[in-house]
């Protein structure tokens, strides 16, 4: 992707410091030296099922933390008194600005986000007395993806009929999504699948969740299947809310969206109605 700047926020986005990677103006008041750690590194596929028709193995493949290190030269308007002391202090207070300690970064094209990462400064290096002072930023990510700013999202005008198509043209890299649906039959079952049949020995996954006492006309399912934030409930229809991660098929495969076009069969489409799909683009790196 094309990136022209970074803007670093605080968690609540009241503060921010920018960093232009091109077109830079002398005058700014931080100029990138260097940065590394955007690129996808570490990759640790893990086993986590065989395919149920081909007795592939499947992989998740996942990231140790993300540490982004910046090199940044300190550049003060001395013509209204800056000091390197002031632009380093501002650097500082990055740190922690409020209490989670979590700083955003947002990677831009122009004055549009096409990426952002959240995480912690864990490292903060300056030179003192030479001619051109600089600070070394090290932020470290648990999350080590990087996301788009905001959802993708699709309703129920985007669900007639089973197979659901589900396109993904900007993303690099697997992701969940979340998902709310209502009942408008009662059933037993809520099933994702990669093909129609009801063979289960015909179909490379399934995700099927059953629980007691069925769904009924009215419940709200919510599921997410991004990676660390899997969740799973019901919410009946006069209000109580039902934890499901125990009631979902030990041979399930939890439903994952591929850069590209995605393809799913639901066959209880025509027991409910779809209140929304979300799902945030994914990046291995920018």
């Amino acid at each position: 992707m094309r990136v022209t700047g970074i803007n670093m926020y605080s968690s609540t986005l009241s503060e921010a410091l920018s960093f232009s990677l091109s077109d830079v103006d002398t005058r700014d008041p931080y100029l990138i030296r260097g940065i590394q750690g955007l690129d996808a590194m570490d990759l640790v596929p893990k086993f986590y099922t065989f395919s149920q028709l081909t007795q592939s193995k499947y992989y998740e493949f996942s990231m140790k933390a993300r540490e982004i290190v910046m090199r940044v030269a300190l550049n003060p308007n001395f013509r209204v008194d800056d000091s390197f002391s002031d632009l380093r202090d501002d650097l500082y207070r990055a740190i922690s600005a409020q209490r989670t300690g979590e700083i955003a970064l947002h990677f831009m094209s122009g004055p549009a986000v096409v990426a952002k990462i959240t995480g912690l400064i864990t490292k903060f290096e300056a030179s003192y007395f030479t001619k051109l002072p600089e600070a070394q930023l090290t932020i470290t990510c648990a999350d080590p993806i990087f996301r788009g700013l905001n959802p993708v999202h699709m309703d129920n005008t985007n669900f007639p009929a089973s197979p659901v198509l589900i396109p993904d043209s900007i993303s690099t890299a697997p992701h969940g999504f979340e998902i709310q649906v209502t009942f408008t039959t009662a059933t037993s079952a809520f099933q994702m699948r990669d093909v129609s049949t009801t063979n289960i020995a015909n179909m490379e996954w399934e995700f099927s969740v059953t629980p007691s006492p069925a769904f009924a006309i009215g419940d709200k399912l919510y599921l997410s299947s991004d990676f660390g934030g899997r969740d799973l409930y019901v919410t009946r229809s006069g209000g109580a809310v039902t934890h499901l991660m125990d009631k979902v098929s030990l041979t399930s495969v939890w439903p994952l969206l591929f850069p590209g076009q995605n393809t799913i069969y639901w066959p209880q489409i025509s027991y409910f109605t779809v209140d929304f799909l979300n799902y945030y683009p994914a990046y291995w790196g920018v």
